[in-house]
């Protein structure tokens, strides 16, 4: 496979597409979101969901001097959020919702890192990385309910995993 210049939007659903395959998940439990602090408004169907978010990007500048249009890397912050719900703890534990065997954030969190770490995207069957992907932080998890549906959903949690996404961008 030859690694080729790609355009963001292609690069983005290249990473939903992995992890909605990998995880066996639908459009509506594997989708985009602007921002991935936010919960769902309304929790979607499954045993949990994936919202992924663009975060900064960054230009390499000793590459784009040297190699002006032709060399234009960028690397972006990718944030994965990972959504559950359970409601089997007991009040104020929290053990089940975070290690349940199928749907526990921890658990759900292990298949998410072991689709995506050292993985390289492809786009047209190509390969677009500039480095295969390395994860480079993780949130606290956080339990609550959704804006606008305070107490209704009270032990919805998410957790986010931070990647490195570096690339050619593909110009016009």
């Amino acid at each position: 496979m030859a690694r080729v210049d790609a355009n963001p939007a292609d690069v983005f659903e290249a990473l939903r597409l992995r992890i909605k395959t990998v995880l066996s998940l639908t459009d509506s439990q594997c989708y985009m979101r602007t921002d991935p602090t936010d919960a769902p408004n309304f929790p979607i169907g499954g045993d949990y969901w994936v919202s992924i978010s663009v975060g900064e990007g960054r230009f390499d500048d000793a590459l784009f001097e040297g190699g002006g249009r032709n060399q234009c890397t960028v690397y972006f912050d990718c944030i994965t959020t990972i959504f559950t719900r359970i409601q089997l703890d007991q009040t104020d534990h929290d053990e089940i919702l975070m290690f349940n065997a199928s749907r526990g954030l921890y658990r759900v969190l292990s298949n998410l890192l072991s689709s995506l770490a050292e993985h390289d995207l492809e786009v047209g069957g190509n390969n677009v990385l500039r480095e295969p992907l390395p994860p480079t932080g993780i949130g606290y998890p956080t339990k609550g309910s959704p804006p606008g549906y305070e107490g209704e959903h009270p032990n919805l949690a998410w957790l986010s995993v931070n990647w490195r996404i570096g690339f050619d961008w593909l110009l016009p």
